[in-house]
């Protein structure tokens, strides 16, 4: 099972829906250099996430996250309770992303 996963370049605005949810053991994400990226991957379904680092992605502005049911919270909206992987989070390191508006509470 994958453990550790890094993006570098993605030329994408949002990031797709379909992979991260299948990836349950990732401890370690790594997501650099997305100069169009302007929303951050659903974390929600990632319980053992431990380090989370976002660096030079200049337009991301939003930072949306999904409680159990897929519902949509922004910002400050979630707490560990609707945002399981907030638990195991022992790491987060945010570098030239100076656009972000908010992020998850809990």
């Amino acid at each position: 099972t994958l453990r550790f996963l890094r993006v570098d370049g993605w030329n994408g605005e949002r990031f797709p829906q379909w992979g991260i949810h299948q990836l349950p053991n990732l401890v370690s994400v790594d997501i650099g250099n997305c100069k169009r990226c302007r929303n951050i991957l659903p974390f929600s379904g990632l319980p053992h996430i431990k380090t989370l680092c976002v660096k030079n992605c200049a337009e991301l502005d939003l930072w949306d996250v999904k409680d159990e049911d897929g519902d949509a919270g922004k910002g400050n909206s979630v707490n560990s309770s609707t945002w399981p992987c907030m638990k195991s989070l022992e790491l987060l390191s945010l570098l030239g992303v100076s656009k972000l508006q908010s992020l998850p509470s809990g």
